[in-house]
């Protein structure tokens, strides 16, 4: 910036400075003055308001009038009210005042939240005449708050002390308005006075005085700045233009010496620098020869490290044109390969020895990292400062290559170009100090081709050479970047996978690996070689030893996976193998349960809840077992899963369910069996051969009735085989159901291509509905799914009356769970069918839409169902059900519902308002029944469960209520 513009600014500077000060000074003042200005006038509009106020209490009771319905708005609280009300047709300024109080006879004296502050202010101060507070309205208006207390006097008394006491037209008018207490605070007088008008009139009285400081400023920047030019920057312009011939060469040149001032003494040392440089420039010639034609590259910088000058043979090593770095700081070169105590070192070693030597990577201009050998001076002048900075460098590239070439040669397998022993063992050491660093687990896997001998004897070593390049290949491949492959020596290799979180990562890797083994390989011409690989590990930390260790350990492992039949992996684990055996044991013992007849079906009912109709049942296994009893399938079917007995007991379950169904129909019980069928089962290459001889043996079970029912897991795996196996079984005229809807990952593509005709929604999801609105969501979102692809849609999980209802009004008809029966054997499901009626609130006559909005008054009723029913099991003592119990009144679901948005929404309804009380006596009885039990009281507390339930069903009654207050005919 020139100088002058400096000077300039330097004036404005300080004078704007000044009018902040006044400003700053006078702003506060001016604000003291609106809040006084605002003080006196609601102070006015009070004094006015309390003369009116006594002047008709006054002249009523001097009346001697009778009070009715006619006369009662002379009494002061009516009269103020009504002034109140029409003072707002007379004043736009938006003030308010009346008088309020916290518990008023009339609702329209009731006090605001702003106003409730000045009550309670009163009660703790009730020496304090008046209250004064300032706050902002819904749109961010601001008011200020007057308020003034109403105490009972004793002229109150007259009217409202003892009843006996009282007019006789009193007594007759009002029953309630008696045994008022002299001193109590009965309300208080408010006024709210918005602000604006008042600011606006004294606050641009402020400012009109600061436009006219102002000025007076400016008047003032222009005559001493214009002084200031006259007598310093004219000179001064002089010089430069002086300077500026200099610096284009003209050394004879001089500055007029006029005067004896310090102007004077600057020209007179512009000149002396003339002098002495035109010296220089001989000496400078001759030191920028050697600069120019020297083979290393040069680089010169200031003390603060901005490029000042640089050499030929600098761009010719960087790329970089001299131009292009002058001014900046060799930072730029960094390659990023050294930290910064690497550099701190660097420049430790300058500081106190005035050079540094040696190798650094720097990067040229297109990006290239290379690495230099570089030696960097200090330059100091008389007094030892430093003035400059020389580096001299020369690319060292060749060399590095060079060494690296070597380095690579030991370090690495001269056949496949991975790693030998000698990297592996660094690459192990260094991997077991990270995965401690980290607390991830590392596994070491050491893997054997399986076959690979009579390949290499058979078609030579050269094709078995190209063999282990190409399996070397496939695993380096396969690996992520930062995980090794190395090779022991024929076709053995060792693995390192670093940074996995747990085993089942560390599967999926494995099984990629196996899979890309085992992709045919064309060794010769017409000759393709399939292998196999059998693969041991060990996880560190748990095996925590050295690397020989972990090798020898998944040495041992790899001859498990050989012994277990090759094309596999096994994990060295002791307590592993243990469970293995034990798994073993277990999948006979299902072999023999299901050789022995110990395995049968029973049948959850599936129900169209508008109308009643029994619509299907799906099949659940169930095992009978001799000395356990009823086993359950999640204990029993994971052992067999992806098994050869899976698909027996799948076929096992299909021929029952059809037998089954042959009985049901001679029996007139038509229904949808649902089946479930596993992945590994109905992707056997067999499946459909094996469907169509189980229809053709039940001729009598039309197949439309039988629904196959695939999770949406499994059907994900192979999507494209899934939908072309579906597409064949429905020509069978069997029909398909994607079960557990919502626990995988489908989109809608993979919707759109499953051809199901059935959607059937996880449990977990419609049994939390009621109390995770994220779970609520994916339940619509399926349902609405449906819709849009035209499939049919099943609950899952129904087990309450409430979950029925908020199905059917997201759209759902039809359902299964315990809310409506528990799965029973084949032979009892004709006499349920007969004997099942759906509650009266599903039914088509009964059922009323909803507003969206109101399904939380649906889920208030469970909610506090709920509630009750965990407090009942605690008294009650049954085993787990211990749920959290919430015993605060407002952090219960229930509570948090009617305080938040329950309140919102029908907060104004009187049918709302009751259940407060309600709910505040039933946490009130909680609280006192769990004290009982706390002192070892349980029977008086049971006793008092019939006062719990008398409040419940008071409760779900003024629920009831409101809901037909909302939803008509409910």
């Amino acid at each position: 910036m020139r100088l002058v513009y400096k000077i300039w600014l330097g004036i404005g500077i300080a004078l704007l400075a000044a009018i902040a000060v006044m400003a700053g000074f006078g702003y506060p003042s001016a604000r003291q003055n609106v809040e006084a200005a605002l003080l006196e006038e609601v102070r006015s509009l009070h004094n006015a308001l309390m003369a009116m106020r006594r002047t008709y209490l006054n002249q009523f009771l001097s009346s001697g009038l009778p009070l009715d319905d006619r006369t009662v708005g002379f009494l002061p609280p009516h009269a103020m009210s009504r002034i109140a009300h029409d003072f707002q047709s007379f004043d736009h300024r938006g003030i308010r005042f009346n008088n309020v109080s916290d518990r008023p006879r009339n609702p329209g004296n009731q006090a605001d939240a702003v106003e409730m502050e000045a009550i309670r202010h009163f009660r703790a101060r009730p020496d304090d005449k008046e209250y004064l507070a300032f706050y902002k309205d819904a749109a961010g208006a601001r008011h200020l708050h007057y308020a003034t207390p109403i105490w009972i006097e004793p002229y109150c008394l007259h009217c409202h002390g003892k009843r006996e006491d009282a007019p006789p037209t009193m007594r007759e008018f009002d029953d309630k308005a008696w045994d008022y207490k002299l001193g109590e605070l009965r309300g208080i007088i408010s006024i709210k006075l918005p602000t604006r008008a008042t600011e606006s009139r004294i606050l641009g009285t402020w400012w009109r005085e600061q436009s006219i400081h102002m000025g007076v400023i400016a008047l003032a920047l222009l005559v001493g700045g214009g002084m200031m030019h006259w007598l310093v920057v004219r000179r001064l312009v002089r010089f430069r233009q002086g300077a500026k011939r200099l610096a284009a060469g003209e050394y004879g040149y001089r500055v007029p010496e006029q005067g004896a001032d310090e102007t004077t003494e600057l020209a007179h040392s512009l000149n002396e620098m003339a002098r002495t440089i035109q010296q220089g420039r001989e000496s400078m010639r001759l030191a920028a020869s050697v600069f120019g034609n020297a083979r290393d590259g040069i680089l010169i910088t200031d003390p603060s490290g901005a490029i000042l000058d640089a050499n030929r043979a600098f761009t010719d090593i960087t790329g970089w044109q001299r131009e292009e770095v002058l001014g900046k700081n060799p930072s730029m070169f960094r390659s990023g390969r050294h930290d910064d105590a690497f550099y701190a070192g660097m420049w430790r070693a300058i500081r106190e020895d005035s050079h540094w030597i040696g190798e650094i990577w720097n990067k040229r201009k297109n990006g290239e990292i290379y690495p230099e050998r570089l030696s960097i001076a200090a330059v100091h002048d008389d007094t030892g400062e430093i003035t400059h900075y020389i580096g001299v460098f020369s690319d060292i590239s060749v060399v590095k290559r060079q060494e690296q070439q070597l380095e690579y040669i030991a370090q690495h397998d001269a056949l496949t170009g991975v790693p030998n022993r000698v990297l592996l063992a660094d690459r192990m050491r260094q991997a077991i100090a990270q995965a401690r660093r980290s607390g991830e687990f590392l596994a070491v896997g050491y893997l054997d081709l399986d076959g690979f001998k009579p390949i290499n004897d058979t078609y030579g070593h050269k094709a078995g050479d190209r063999l282990l390049v190409e399996m070397a290949r496939r695993m380096t491949q396969t690996l992520r970047g930062a995980d090794t492959v190395a090779r022991l020596g024929g076709d053995e290799f060792v693995f390192l996978l670093q940074g996995l979180r747990d085993r089942d990562e560390c599967k999926a890797t494995l099984d990629r690996l196996l899979a890309a083994i085992a992709r045919p390989l064309l060794l010769n011409e017409g000759v393709v070689v399939e292998l196999s690989a059998s693969i041991g590990l060990t996880l560190h930390p748990d095996d925590d030893g050295d690397p020989d260790t972990l090798l020898r350990h998944a040495d041992q492992a790899m001859y498990g996976a050989k012994q277990a039949g090759r094309n596999r992996y096994h994990f060295y684990d002791l307590e592993g193998d243990q469970k293995s055996r034990l798994h073993r044991e277990n999948r006979d013992r299902i072999r023999q349960a299901l050789d022995n007849g110990e395995f049968e079906l029973h049948y959850q009912p599936e129900v169209d809840m508008h109308t009643g109709e029994v619509v299907g049942a799906e099949a659940l296994i169930r095992w009978h077992h001799p000395e356990r009893g009823l086993v359950m399938p999640g204990e029993f079917l994971p052992v067999i899963e992806n098994t050869e007995l899976d698909t027996a007991l799948g076929e096992w379950v299909l021929e029952t369910a059809l037998r089954q169904m042959e009985a049901w129909h001679a029996a007139g019980i038509h229904l949808v069996v649902g089946i479930n069928i596993s992945a590994h089962h109905i992707q056997r290459p067999e499946f459909l051969e094996r469907m169509k001889a189980l229809l053709a043996r039940h001729p009598d079970v039309p197949p439309d009735r039988l629904q196959i029912e695939i999770l949406e897991t499994a059907a994900l795996e192979d999507l494209s085989r899934v939908s072309e196996l579906i597409r064949t079984c429905k020509k069978l005229g069997s029909n398909f159901a994607l079960d557990d809807f919502g626990t995988g990952y489908s989109s809608l593509t993979y919707l759109k291509r499953l051809p199901v005709q059935v959607l059937k929604i996880d449990q977990s999801f419609v049994h939390d509905m009621l109390r995770d609105p994220d779970d609520l969501a994916i339940v619509e979102g399926v349902i609405a799914l449906a819709e849009t692809f035209g499939r049919e849609v099943i609950a899952e999980g129904v087990d309450s009356l409430e979950s029925g209802l908020l199905l059917l009004q997201l759209g759902c008809t039809v359902a299964q769970g315990y809310g409506i029966a528990r799965p029973m054997p084949g032979a009892d499901l004709p006499a349920w069918v007969e004997s099942w009626r759906p509650p009266g609130a599903w039914s088509k006559e009964n059922f009323r839409r909803w507003h969206r909005e109101d399904f939380s008054l649906l889920l208030a009723e469970y909610n506090h169902r709920e509630w009750i029913d965990n407090l009942v099991s605690r008294v009650e003592g049954i085993p787990g059900k211990n749920n959290p119990l919430l015993l605060d009144p407002e952090s219960c679901r229930f509570g948090r519902w009617y305080h938040g948005s329950g309140r919102v929404r029908y907060g104004k309804l009187p049918e709302f308002a009751v259940l407060d009380p309600i709910h505040q006596h039933v946490h009130e009885l909680g609280h006192e029944l769990l004290a009982l039990l706390r002192t070892n009281r349980g029977d008086e507390a049971r006793r008092r469960l019939t006062e719990l339930f008398a409040l419940r069903d008071e409760m779900l009654e003024k629920l009831h209520a409101l809901q037909r207050r909302i939803v008509p005919g409910n």
